[in-house]
């Protein structure tokens, strides 16, 4: 394998063990009493906001030699969020394939990295001109900090990926209405981001720093009986050449497609100069209930939680087995004493989804469970 190949490889499918600076000091113990706090590691930022986020609106902080990304977390903050790093290890379980090169795992366990934190977008600029980045002290971006920065500083100091900053008495402020249609609320991690909107605020040291990102989306994709939503991610390095572009787009392609797959993208996260067809332009736009069933589920299936004794996938997995007609799922509803109006029409798997989503929220899964294998006792043999 040439160079090139390697490097290009290498970028493709990789989950990184990212060491962090040895140099993990936070100069302020506690908030000062002019408001000023100092860090030069983002685990550090991040373990103080997550702990007592309230106490940091409006305060002052100070970065120390961070390197920009004109990516920024899907959750900014959720890789250091409590439980993050278990459903992260998690994935481990569901590796294909792993080599010095390149590390390949199972659409869940692709969804167990994402949802543990891993995921980056790149969104456009306001219409102030302003940009949303992120910087980062370990260089990479799933793990930095939201900045934003107004349109005249990138312009007038030529601001760039792989620029090493140095970040002085930037306000930590909440979310603008505008930006924060670009992120999902998530219990415990508080939606803001640092505001430079002054020359003084932001330096330059150093420029062509490598940082890592994390393109991702959601991909629905056939198994034998039922259509799965799960988290799709490559790893891309900035620096490894112009054609990292090109390796990241080759890589979605093949995933979607590897493994008899057949899958397509349902969102793009690069809102700037997409990477990939998707069906939805942005995630906002995902609102069929059908659509929003199958996601949910996601959520579900990466908790792992057994439901009366059998796995999640097994049941999205049988039920549209035994019950393949659309009529046959709206039966077994009316069984469930559930009105066909709180259905929604559609295929087979798709309303088998929808039931299944229904039965848990509702707390009618082992109603469903016990209904089915009455009518069909061998449903769960192997």
């Amino acid at each position: 394998m040439d160079s090139k190949t390697s490097k290009a490889t290498r970028i493709l499918e990789t989950l990184e063990s990212y060491s962090i600076s040895g140099d993990q000091s936070w100069v302020s113990e506690e908030i000062s009493p002019d408001h000023q706090l100092f860090f030069e590691d983002e685990r550090l930022f991040w373990n103080q906001i997550l702990a007592t986020p309230d106490a940091f609106w409006n305060q002052q902080v100070n970065l120390r030699n961070f390197t920009l990304s004109e990516s920024i977390a899907r959750i900014p903050g959720l890789y250091w969020n409590e439980g993050s790093s278990a459903l992260r290890l998690r994935s481990e379980n569901e590796l294909i394939f792993k080599n010095d090169a390149r590390i390949e795992y199972q659409p869940s366990g692709k969804s167990k990295i994402v949802l543990g934190g891993i995921g980056t977008m790149k969104l456009p600029r306001a219409a102030d001109g302003a940009a949303l980045f992120c910087v980062t002290s370990s260089c990479n971006a799933s793990m930095g900090i939201p900045i934003a920065i107004t349109g005249s500083i990138i312009d007038d100091l030529k601001l760039k990926e792989g620029d090493l900053l140095n970040i002085n008495n930037a306000k930590w402020i909440r979310y603008t209405r505008e930006w924060s249609r670009s992120f999902p609320t998530t219990k415990g991690i508080p939606r803001g981001f640092l505001q430079i909107d002054s020359h003084k605020m932001i330096s330059v040291i150093r420029t062509g720093h490598s940082v890592i990102s994390h393109p991702f989306s959601v991909m629905e994709y056939e198994t034998e009986n039922n259509f799965l939503y799960d988290f799709v991610f490559c790893s891309a390095l900035n620096n490894v050449g112009r054609n990292v572009r090109s390796y990241v787009e080759r890589f979605f392609e093949h995933y979607r497609k590897d493994k008899d797959r057949n899958g397509r993208y349902l969102i793009n996260t690069d809102l700037v100069d997409p990477l990939f067809d998707a069906y939805y332009f942005a995630p906002s736009e995902m609102n069929n209930p059908l659509e929003k069933a199958k996601l949910d589920l996601l959520y579900k299936r990466v908790s792992s939680v057994p439901i009366a004794g059998i796995t999640l996938d097994l049941l999205l997995e049988r039920l549209p087995m035994f019950y393949n007609t659309s009529q046959a799922i709206q039966t077994l509803a009316t069984k469930l004493g559930i009105p066909r109006s709180h259905l929604v029409e559609g295929n087979a798997a798709s309303m088998s989804s929808y039931l299944i989503n229904y039965c848990i929220d509702r707390e009618k899964i082992d109603r469903l469970i016990k209904y089915i294998t009455l009518d069909y006792k061998e449903i769960f043999e192997k």
